[in-house]
């Protein structure tokens, strides 16, 4: 049997590279996904009448999404919300498992949205970050 669990994460963020402040408590990181638009090259001389394309010069990074526990005034509170109200891009880094120990993801963005979760009368108190990456993700 194959794969790996998720078991470990460590999640970081700061305005400067690389990030110090780990977050506590966080349950989920939905990493990003990189997408490239593709450009229409469609002629009227297009063999056989299909569309033809082309990729676009650029690609967008994506959008990463942490969720984690929340605790209001807590240092993981203040660092999103520090984020949040900076007028500049901050640094984040991740850790996944890879075949023979961690994979390191460091990634510039900009913190879009942050936000305690509902509240129900059971279960536990979250928050949940989201950011907009800028430039590309490194991978070491």
């Amino acid at each position: 049997m194959s794969g790996q669990t998720n078991y470990g994460v460590v999640f970081k963020i700061g305005n400067a590279n690389p990030p110090s402040t780990s977050l506590a408590d966080v349950f989920n990181v939905d990493p990003p996904n990189t997408t490239r638009d593709a450009v229409d090259i469609t002629t009227h001389g297009s063999a056989g009448g299909a569309m033809e394309f082309m990729p676009d010069g650029v690609y967008d990074p994506g959008d990463l999404t942490v969720s984690m526990n929340y605790t209001s005034a807590s240092a993981t509170d203040a660092a999103c919300l520090a984020a949040l109200a900076s007028a500049s891009a901050y640094y984040f880094q991740w850790t996944a498992k890879k075949a023979s120990g961690t994979a390191t993801f460091t990634a510039q963005g900009v913190v879009t949205a942050y936000g305690i979760d509902a509240m129900p009368v059971k279960g536990k108190q979250t928050a949940m970050m989201k950011v907009k990456l800028s430039g590309p993700v490194t991978v070491a």
